[in-house]
């Protein structure tokens, strides 16, 4: 059992190559506070249980040159999430609770989201944001669309498979409300 306070890079370091490659895409400037719980022997043959868990508040996630701020959440790693299987990538899942953060001045919420599966990665989950529109001026070119007025409501449930950080085969359903625009 390992608790700490570390940074985003130093913990991913830890990890496998293949992981590595993935959280490397983002960073937190702040520490995080983890817990590591590892079940088995590192000396035998086949990866050993693993469960970490992360709390991250008030920080930031940095990806492709944008930034997510105001960035709470709680997320769990495990690579046995069906018994009787093998652990390891196949059967890894990384669950996301709590979620809150903004995206330019428009604030938005993940109560829960899953990522299944490292090898063939599926991410599901639960989207949700209120804001004036005209917030969405400063994130699109105002010569395709201004708002001046005008409430978005957004929920939407999610499930889309990922290959490297891109989406693909993406599904949604749910509402999306627009008024007084």
């Amino acid at each position: 059992d390992i608790r700490t306070n570390i940074l985003w890079h130093d913990a991913s370091h830890l990890l496998s190559p293949n992981i590595q490659l993935i959280l490397n895409h983002f960073d937190l400037p702040k520490p995080l506070e983890a817990r590591c719980v590892i079940h088995g022997d590192l000396n035998d043959k086949g990866d050993p249980a693993i469960v970490v868990n992360a709390n991250i508040q008030n920080n930031e996630i940095r990806i492709a040159g944008r930034a997510i701020t105001n960035v709470s959440f709680h997320a769990e790693y495990n690579n046995h999430s069906e018994k009787g299987k093998p652990n390891g990538d196949p059967n890894s899942v990384v669950t996301v609770s709590g979620f809150t953060g903004t995206y330019g001045s428009i604030p938005f919420q993940i109560p829960g989201a899953t990522i299944a599966n490292l090898l063939k990665p599926v991410a599901s989950g639960t989207f949700k944001t209120e804001f004036g529109l005209a917030k969405l001026n400063e994130l699109i070119d105002e010569r395709l669309i201004l708002f001046s007025d005008g409430q978005a409501t957004v929920s939407l449930d999610f499930h889309v498979a990922l290959d490297d950080l891109k989406l693909h085969q993406p599904r949604f359903q749910g509402a999306v409300g627009i008024r007084h625009a």
